[in-house]
């Protein structure tokens, strides 16, 4: 049996002599010697660290969101409106709530480092991938709420999509931008967003996929989305929330392509 801890601290209490300080020195040292001490320390660091991490996501998803509404120059009553409407789907409190209002607000300056924002994001969810596709997935619901997507905006996508280490086809978007910008729509300034609720389009498919990739796609998505897997990679309840409802599009999507396309 170890016994160095509780020495330790029954010396400390004598040399200070006082006899209550002998008694918490013993039972910090019993602590010690147990093991329990090193574990409640190691708890409390992870907490921390959770904590942080959490922070981190918060902050940089309203940062980015302001960036993103206003890369045209304006921001509009649908981005601001799309905004407030992921507050509501969170269930932020009120303090929480000014907290997204500020970051958003900041993210709409032009003294706003996006690259560093993304830097940071990324060393802190470096091995979870599925939280950085999260990331971008809530950015996507308030970038296309003009139902429009211009040039400047598709770029800063794709260049965040790299920096975030996540590959384009992972978005059912790309296929779309770019099938139409080739076709009916080239000579538009904007280009058209496709339904949001299309299945294809939720599931990051293109629409010839055949069903063995329907399946696999309805897999993996429903795997990275699932809310355990999430808290446990340290995704803030809040959060979490917003997962929530893509699952159930993505259960939606693959419940009608089930249909269409005859999957058992």
């Amino acid at each position: 049996m170890n016994w160095s801890g509780k020495l330790i601290g029954l010396g400390i209490g004598i040399v200070l002599g006082n006899p209550l300080l002998m008694l918490v020195g013993l039972g910090i040292g019993h602590l010690y010697d147990t093991g329990w001490l090193q574990t409640i320390l190691k708890s409390r660091g992870h907490i921390g660290q959770q904590h942080l991490h959490q922070a981190i996501f918060f902050d940089a998803t309203f940062q980015v969101m302001g960036y993103l509404a206003k890369i045209d120059g304006r921001v509009s009553e649908r981005e601001i409106a799309a905004a407030r409407r992921v507050m509501d789907q969170m269930g932020l409190s009120e303090p929480e709530r000014l907290r997204a209002i500020d970051r958003f607000n900041e993210g709409k300056q032009t003294t706003f480092d996006i690259s560093a924002t993304l830097s940071r994001l990324k060393s802190h969810f470096n091995h979870q991938r599925a939280l950085r596709q999260i990331f971008l997935e809530i950015q996507w619901q308030v970038a296309t709420a003009d139902g429009a997507i211009s040039p400047a905006t598709q770029r800063a996508f794709e260049a965040m999509a790299r920096a975030l280490g996540v590959q384009f086809s992972t978005f059912g978007f790309y296929h779309y931008t770019g099938q139409q910008e080739h076709t009916h729509h080239h000579q538009h300034t904007h280009h058209t967003q496709p339904n949001a609720k299309d299945p294809y389009l939720v599931l990051g498919l293109k629409p010839h996929a055949t069903k063995e990739e329907i399946k696999k796609a309805y897999r993996r998505l429903m795997s990275q989305h699932h809310p355990d897997k999430l808290m446990a990679k340290g995704l803030a309840p809040e959060m979490i929330k917003l997962a929530n409802q893509k699952t159930q599009e993505i259960k939606e999507a693959y419940e009608t392509l089930k249909k269409s396309k005859g999957i058992s």
